[in-house]
């Protein structure tokens, strides 16, 4: 649903509470003063003025032989048309409560303690290092609907036996946003969650919704929406979908002689806003149908079964995505 305006604006208005792994006078000192508009340096915690134009940040600062002088932007306090509200950060802090030992810091593997206080005081959540890579300014980001926290299961390698190492981490939910005229989705992939692949994105949206399903929903094409309607098999990997359209005796790939005269199957490349290929082994070129197996070029999607049939591939409505390369909350 759409969030509500007073979780957006919430100067002077957030009674600031800590969960019981939080506790951390220093951290506790610099949330009081920075959520009642005040500046201070609380050790590694500073409350700053002017970060960015006319918005305030709560930022971790560290100074130490290994990594030199460093800073986590925890928090950001956005004024616009003469709104007020706060944004946390969920990406992997590389500097906030860790520590330095033998010569090396020791990383956060989780969330971190801030990001659980700014969480419980409901501040809501999205990971700035995206922002980045996608080039997207977030100080302009105005948070239309989220989904809410939740903790998922995603594998991180496999053991002797071949079997998956599985490990429960923690999300900060979906978040549907506004910058400028312009809307983006991020989330996780759902059907790669299924499968253990953490899988997080953002992608800007065709037309201006004010909820995450909507958002959803603008992305599927209408050839799609049709097919399913008509009871078709449609799958989907990443940004395609793909339409049955015959059984996988109905036609040949196509085919050509290489120069030790074996037969080839020659694969088709499926390429969505730039991102990486999508590569079915089975190609029709007259009929533009794949089958086979479609695997991607990238570490974000399980290979698609496809050899059931012949498959019409269909791309997703996104104006562009952005494959998120560093690790979120």
């Amino acid at each position: 649903m759409l969030m509500d305006k007073k979780m957006l604006t919430q100067l002077k208005t957030v009674n600031v509470k800590f969960p019981k792994s939080c506790k951390n006078k220093n951290m506790q000192a610099a949330f009081k003063a920075f959520f009642s508009g005040k500046c201070g340096v609380f050790n590694n915690y500073v409350a700053t003025e002017n970060y960015v134009a006319t918005e305030n940040a709560l930022v971790y600062r560290t100074l130490s032989v290994v990594d030199g002088y460093n800073q986590d932007v925890l928090c950001l306090r956005l004024v616009q048309e003469g709104n007020v509200y706060y944004l946390g950060n969920s990406s992997r802090l590389a500097y906030a409560e860790t520590s330095v030992a033998f010569g090396r810091r020791c990383p956060n593997w989780g969330t971190s303690p801030s990001q659980t206080a700014l969480e419980y005081n409901g501040i809501p959540m999205l990971p700035f290092q995206a922002f980045i890579e996608a080039g997207l300014k977030v100080t302009e980001t105005v948070i239309v609907d989220q989904g809410g926290a939740e903790t998922v299961k995603r594998i991180t390698g496999y053991d002797r036996k071949e079997k998956p190492i599985i490990e429960t981490v923690h999300f900060t939910g979906s978040t549907l946003f506004n910058i400028g005229d312009k809307t983006f989705l991020f989330d996780i992939d759902r059907i790669e969650i299924e499968h253990g692949i953490f899988n997080p994105f953002i992608t800007e949206i065709p037309v201006k919704v004010d909820s995450i399903g909507a958002a959803y929903d603008s992305l599927v094409p209408e050839l799609v929406k049709t097919a399913i309607d008509k009871g078709l098999i449609v799958k989907r990997q990443g940004e395609h979908f793909f339409i049955k359209q015959l059984e996988s005796s109905a036609l040949s790939p196509t085919k050509e002689l290489n120069w030790e005269k074996e037969i080839v199957n020659i694969p088709a490349r499926l390429t969505a806003q730039g991102n990486r290929d999508h590569v079915a082994s089975l190609y029709n070129k007259e009929q533009g149908l794949v089958s086979g197996l479609v695997e991607h070029q990238g570490r974000e999607h399980k290979d698609l079964d496809l050899q059931d049939g012949w498959y019409l591939p269909v791309p997703n409505t996104a104006v562009r995505s952005f494959t998120i390369i560093g690790d979120v909350d």
